[in-house]
């Protein structure tokens, strides 16, 4: 059986206009019309918005949350960088609601903590694979090839890519758990 994703996605930069917009809703459609699975795409702009969707994300047929926003090392950024969250707070908001789901912080640098420090988000949330980067990432072809090649592993339940994929891993910084 196949998962489907359910995304909530900051609003990067306060102020934009929609059509100049940069987001991952594409990638998300790309892979659900590809696979057939269902996806859910909701935007945030505070952390009451995103804990709000946190909370009522819980949906039939979708097994992979992709949280997309700004990040920096074990935190993701809402609304500016200096509104941010832990990975400990994020692990609160979550609790176990998201249990035998994948996760991926679709972030830069968020997961540039200790292996130990992810093994206990996993632990705590009871995720089945925690995905994300330990490198900045950019909207940019090496991305979006991580970004489809891990969202069609985690749709058909996979926890690990396949190898010819080793060196874009590398050059991305992404951090399979």
């Amino acid at each position: 059986m196949r998962n489907g994703i359910y995304c909530l996605e900051s609003l990067w930069t306060v102020g934009e206009i929609d059509e100049d917009r940069q987001s991952v809703y594409p990638l998300i459609r790309l892979v659900a019309k590809l696979y057939g699975v269902k996806s859910v795409h909701f935007d945030f702009g505070t952390r009451e918005e995103l804990l709000h969707r946190l909370q009522r994300g819980r949906k039939r047929g979708l097994k992979v949350l992709y949280l997309a926003t700004h990040g920096s090392k074990g935190k993701i950024e809402i609304e500016n960088p200096f509104n941010t969250l832990t990975l400990d707070e994020l692990k609160s908001m979550i609790g176990r609601r998201f249990a035998g789901w994948s996760i991926h912080l679709g972030t830069c640098r968020t997961l540039d903590v200790s292996n130990e420090e992810l093994a206990q988000f996993k632990k705590d949330t009871g995720v089945k694979v925690l995905t994300g980067y330990r490198k900045d990432s950019y909207f940019n072809g090496d991305f979006y090839a991580m970004e489809i090649a891990l969202l069609t592993a985690l749709v058909n339940g996979r926890k690990k890519l396949p190898k010819r994929y080793n060196a874009l891993i590398k050059q991305t910084g992404l951090v399979i758990r």
